[in-house]
């Protein structure tokens, strides 16, 4: 679903080189978000299988410069009033003036990241689309079941892949170098995840995981988490900041088992 500027530049089957009926496009001049946009932009969403919401900006966009210049004209006041909170939002350094393009387009840019927050607190139904992520993560994966004392991953494997539990328990461990006694670095459950590092950096595995019980993974390969963080970017944020969170609890657990 493309919500895009009424300006004839910017034709979203041309730019996106998609064919018509490939995309549902709603266009109102500086891309404004009113009721009936959003109505639309949930009818797409919700009822016909769109899985992504576009607002598209341009530059040197004639609503943005009727907005910063204060016009006024008939119905089109109301609408210039809808731009108007991206004006003071906007940090830049120079002229702020419609004359000047940089200053425009850096009203436009901010102007569509407000439009964004707008239809997500605007709409529950469009502020739940990033869930849909999982719809794919089943598709894509590949259910993945292990007894008790199964081995889901070792060390040192090549790492090319991510597990998402799904039930049952599984423990991490770290052999030493000095010793065969492995160092446990967590004991996990339902819900957690485990191989992140696969995904993110070709190296070997780090540690190896054995089913405590009866366990449930959905196993993503790199290729195919690729395809679906392009499409959910937040994807990269969740991991890196379970790497960090891991990284902190397996220092505290290595540290712990040196020897004094």
């Amino acid at each position: 679903m493309i919500l895009g500027c009424v300006d004839s530049r910017v034709p979203a089957e041309i730019i996106f080189d998609v064919g018509i009926g490939d995309t549902f496009n709603g266009r109102l001049a500086g891309n404004v978000v009113n009721d009936d946009l959003l109505g639309s932009m949930e009818f797409a969403c919700a009822l016909s299988g769109a899985k992504l919401v576009l607002v598209l900006g341009h530059t040197a966009c004639g609503a943005i410069k009727g907005a910063i210049d204060d016009a006024v004209l008939g119905n089109l006041t109301g609408l210039l009033a809808r731009i108007k909170p991206a004006i003071p939002e906007t940090k830049f350094e120079g002229e702020k003036s419609s004359k000047n393009p940089a200053y425009v387009d850096a009203v436009a840019r901010t102007n569509v990241t407000l439009a964004l927050e707008n239809i997500r607190r605007r709409s529950p139904v469009l502020a739940d689309l990033d869930p849909t992520a999982l719809m794919f993560l089943v598709r894509l994966g590949h259910r993945r079941t292990y007894q008790t004392g199964e081995t889901l991953m070792r060390q040192g494997e090549p790492s090319n892949s991510i597990h998402f539990l799904l039930s049952g328990k599984v423990r991490a461990e770290r052999a030493r170098r000095t010793d065969d006694r492995p160092v446990t670095l967590a004991d996990l459950q339902a819900g957690a995840v485990v191989g992140e590092m696969g995904v993110v950096i070709d190296i070997p595995r780090s540690a190896t995981v054995i089913a405590l019980e009866p366990t449930e993974s959905l196993e993503l390969d790199a290729p195919n988490f690729d395809r679906l963080a392009k499409a959910y970017p937040i994807l990269h944020r969740v991991i890196a900041h379970l790497l960090s969170e891991r990284l902190r609890a397996t220092e505290s657990q290595v540290g712990q088992s040196l020897p004094r």
